[in-house]
């Protein structure tokens, strides 16, 4: 399994506008096949910061993902905001065990 994991952080007067663009783009990226989980989640204690989840089957299919026509089009629509911080990591996980 492939997590990643990060943040996007984005100016306050930009968060309604990238809104509608993370939706759009988690609510396509959910159809991909490998998609496990693919979440943005506005972080309560830091106004226009958003957590990143994914959760992929494999590095392959997060690699598809990468080439999406609608990841494409999120990266290209982000582009016009003001996105202060992108920090975002893979990792590779071969052993999950519940908590």
């Amino acid at each position: 399994m492939i997590i990643v994991a990060g943040t996007l952080q984005f100016d306050e007067k930009d968060i309604e506008l990238a809104k509608p663009h993370i939706i759009n783009v988690m609510r396509e990226t959910a159809k991909e096949q490998g998609c496990i989980c693919y979440r943005f989640c506005p972080d309560m204690q830091t106004n226009g910061l958003f957590q990143i989840y994914e959760e992929w089957e494999t590095a392959e299919d997060l690699e598809r993902h990468s080439v999406a026509p609608h990841l494409q089009a999120f990266v290209k629509e982000l582009s016009a905001l003001n996105l202060l911080t992108r920090e975002i990591v893979m990792y590779e996980a071969s052993k999950l065990r519940n908590l």
